[in-house]
Parts: C-alpha cells; sequence; structure tokens
C-alpha cells in the first residue's frame, strides 16, 4: 500500500530512491513497473515517493508564452500514417493544472499559459486537413456539481478548453498585428474544427448513465468519442487508433493509448508541450 499526500499539480521525480526522470518514457514505464514488482515481492507495506511540489505556481512552462511564434517552423506528420493529433489540457497543451474544474477568470494569464508549441502547431495542422482535438479529464458535469452543491460557479471540459485555447490564438493573431475582432474570428473558425471531450471517469463511473458499463481510467474512451464525432461530422471512414498522434503528461493515459494502437508520447509536466516533444514524436514516426 501506499500513503502519500499529493496535489494535482505535484510531480514524482523518484520511488523506494530511484530517479524516474531524465529518461524516454519506455525507460520510465519499465523502471517503475520493476520498483513496484520488486517492493510487491520483499512484502513492503509503503513505497516511498520523492515529488516536486507545486511546480506549475512558480514558472510558466519552458513551451513558452503562447503569445510568441516559434521562428522556425515545425514538421507535421506524414499523412500516409496520422489522420488526427490529440492533446490533454492541463500540464500538456497548458502550462498548469486547472485541478479539473476551473474557478478563476479566464483572461490573458491563463490563456497565455498555453504553449508556444501548440498554439504554431494548430494552424497549419487544421489547413493540411489532419483533424486536431482536445481530450481530458475536466469535465463540465463536475462543475455544474459544484454550482449545484456549493454554489461555486466554474468551468470544466469544453467550457473551459474552448475559451481558453481560443483567448491563446486571439492574443497570437493580436501579436501579428491582427485586428482584434479579426484575431478573435480566425481563432473562432480554427476552435469551431476541433474535437473536445472534457469526462472525468471517477465522477461517470459514479452516475447511472456509466452504471453498467464503466468508464475507463485512461483516455480510451475519450478518443473513442473523438472518433465518433468526426464520423459524425464528416462521414469519412473512422479513424483508426495508429492514425492518431496523442500528447498527456499522465504515464498511466500514455501506457493505455500504446496498448490500444495510438502512437502516444508522454509530455513532461514541469515543461508541459515542447517543441521537443513534437520533433520526437515526428522524428518516431519516420523511422
Amino acid at each position: 500500500s501506499t500513503q502519500c499526500d499529493l496535489e494535482q499539480e505535484d510531480v514524482i521525480t523518484s520511488v523506494n530512491g530511484h530517479e524516474l526522470g531524465n529518461m524516454n518514457t519506455e525507460k520510465m514505464f519499465q523502471k517503475f513497473d520493476k520498483i513496484l514488482q520488486d517492493a510487491r515481492e520483499a512484502n513492503q507495506e509503503f513505497v516511498t515517493f520523492e515529488v516536486h511540489k507545486g511546480v506549475k505556481e512558480s514558472a510558466k512552462p519552458k513551451g513558452g508564452d503562447s503569445t510568441n511564434f516559434l521562428k522556425n517552423a515545425l514538421p507535421l506528420p506524414p499523412k500516409e500514417k496520422i489522420r488526427m493529433v490529440l492533446w490533454d489540457m492541463d500540464n500538456t497543451l497548458l502550462g498548469k493544472h486547472t485541478r479539473g474544474v476551473w474557478f478563476g477568470k479566464i483572461d490573458e494569464e491563463i490563456c497565455s499559459l498555453v504553449t508556444t508549441t501548440f498554439v504554431s502547431l494548430v494552424p497549419p495542422l487544421l489547413e493540411k486537413g489532419f483533424q486536431v482535438g482536445v481530450v481530458t479529464f475536466s469535465d463540465a458535469e463536475v462543475a455544474k456539481v459544484y454550482k449545484e452543491m456549493e454554489h461555486k460557479e466554474g468551468k470544466g471540459g469544453p467550457d473551459l478548453v474552448i475559451p481558453i485555447v481560443s483567448g491563446a490564438l486571439t492574443m497570437r493573431y493580436e501579436k501579428e498585428g491582427m485586428d482584434v475582432k479579426e484575431a478573435a474570428k480566425k481563432a473562432k473558425n480554427l476552435v469551431d474544427q476541433m474535437y473536445i471531450v472534457g469526462a472525468l471517469p471517477d465522477y461517470r463511473n459514479s452516475t447511472e448513465a456509466h452504471e453498467k458499463e464503466k468508464m475507463p481510467m485512461s483516455k480510451y474512451w475519450h478518443i473513442e468519442q473523438v472518433k465518433d464525432m468526426h464520423v459524425k461530422r464528416t462521414k469519412e471512414p473512422r479513424i483508426k487508433n495508429d492514425e492518431i498522434l496523442f500528447f498527456d503528461d499522465s504515464p498511466p493515459n500514455i501506457k493505455a493509448a500504446r496498448k490500444s494502437g495510438v502512437h502516444a508520447f508522454w509530455v513532461n509536466p514541469r515543461d508541459a508541450f515542447t517543441e521537443n516533444d513534437w520533433r520526437q514524436a515526428i522524428e518516431s514516426l519516420e523511422d
């Protein structure tokens, strides 16, 4: 068993004294599994975690301020292999964890935490015919519960993703010199083309809708929803899992996605989504 007091923004850096940082995702998974297996075989009651506390409160992500452009154009995925690109929100496309429901203002401060790399990729991906989306555990239904039970006004799911991403894109176009209204219009057009699914498995599995068929504790359900939405919207053939590129800061989500055939890549939550994350993913597709 484990006993710990973690916040959603905390990052586990080592387990039982073994470092988990500075290695690729596959090696990190293997090492973590071995550590847990060794602990079970030794009949250890507790596993010790070293945690980097609140990493997102003190600094913006190394991915950069989304109001700035990347100087060099990024390579796009090979069209013969990839049809869709998906991102998680918290600590991935956004250099902050909103804790699922955001009770603060959706203003320039939070919109500027959308990473430069994400904002730089969305327009060319959509222009070239790739499908783009966000799959998150942030949940509008949970926000409704807070409002009903605690009278707290917050946003979650698409109600949170849409204004944050729209705001980031608008700020970017304004910095190019575009008129405010035109920038907002262009940003809205891009976001309208995206697929956004937000659902918290822990909450959804407590509702009648998922009483018989439980939602997996991963992004599997979310990705299936996006694929359904794409078919309904475009009437095109259903996208296969091996035609999807997916970025997330959660190792379990990455492991589950890979198991289903998705090209999934771990994002370090200390940095959020960076140019290096993207380039490494593209290079892996070319191998």
